[in-house]
């Protein structure tokens, strides 16, 4: 598998690509780019996969493993970054995009639950962790990750 480097110049609104060096880098789950921020200097391994269908013709570098990040540079430059949401201080900020996962996931435990009004928060809780683990992509990182024996 070729391995790519550099820093990063450019990360897609949705947190699934990075650029490097003027060429795109796709992962399967924002949660394997949630650590790699622009101005970082990343190396990783890719795949290339030619497209199909309406993407016939098309060349794509699918990242595979972990991306490292081998130190941060500048504060993002002309990247689509989200902002960051405070919390109690001496946490690590939310961004604005896993916050909307959140309270989606919130209102979507609360609505599941709504047939049962004597479930505690704890468990209409339990249910959003599931429910925001699903949608973000962290359950598939964390299958991923345990299928290559990474922690």
């Amino acid at each position: 598998m070729p391995n790519a480097s550099g820093v990063i110049a450019n990360k897609r609104a949705d947190g699934k690509s990075i650029q490097i060096d003027g060429e795109w880098y796709g992962a399967f789950a924002p949660a394997m780019l949630a650590h790699a921020n622009v101005g970082d200097s990343v190396s990783f391994e890719y795949a290339e996969t030619a497209g199909k269908g309406a993407y016939a013709g098309r060349m794509f570098r699918n990242i595979r493993g972990v991306v490292k990040v081998a130190g941060g540079g500048s504060a993002p430059v002309g990247g689509s970054m989200s902002t960051p949401t405070a919390q109690k201080p001496g946490d690590p900020p939310l961004h604005t995009q896993r916050c909307i996962i959140r309270q989606s996931a919130v209102n979507a435990a609360i609505a599941f639950h709504s047939n049962n009004p004597e479930r505690t928060i704890e468990e209409v809780l339990a249910t959003a962790q599931i429910i925001e683990a699903y949608t973000s992509g962290d359950a598939d990182v964390a299958a991923v990750k345990e299928e290559m024996g990474v922690s």
